[in-house]
């Protein structure tokens, strides 16, 4: 078993390192899997926003809600985060205008983004369930110390 430092020095997972001012220090922190990664290489740069009077790309927007999460700044339940059902999953999706991020709170202030999605691609439910499915199945494959996952389903509990 590992931990996420582990994992992280064993190329298994990315670290995001968020571009701070030398005045600023990470309060938490955020880990890419490989697949979600090259989720943004391959496919985020190259979509467009469907956020009206937003002169951010996607792109920028899930950048900017690392940035923010990494510095510390409150998450807003249902505007930033929101836990999926079901709730005894503990998969969570953060959230901008344009991007859903799925991952989970593997301990206090760390999120592990696994998949991505354009909210424009998530009309029913079930689009969801594919993505909350594969989370859970990462999360369950990968070698990490238990508990794999904080067990509150309060938005207060994670971040």
């Amino acid at each position: 078993m590992a931990t996420l430092e582990h994992l992280w020095a064993k190329g298994t997972l990315v670290k995001f390192e968020a571009n701070l001012a030398p005045h600023e220090l990470p309060h938490r922190s955020v880990y890419f899997a490989a697949q979600f990664d090259e989720w943004i290489e391959a496919v985020l740069y190259d979509e467009w926003s469907d956020a009206r009077g937003r002169d951010m790309s996607p792109y920028e927007q899930v950048e900017a809600i690392f940035v923010d999460f990494v510095k510390g700044w409150p998450m807003v339940y249902g505007v930033h985060k929101k836990l999926l059902r079901p709730e005894t999953r503990g998969i969570w999706s953060l959230r901008t205008p344009d991007v859903r991020i799925f991952g989970w709170f593997p301990a206090l202030g760390t999120f592990l983004a696994v998949r991505g999605a354009m909210k424009r691609n998530l009309k029913q439910p079930m689009d969801y369930r594919e993505h909350i499915d594969h989370v859970a199945d990462f999360r369950d494959a990968l070698p990490l110390d238990e508990p794999k996952s904080i067990a509150g389903t309060r938005p207060d509990e994670n971040a």
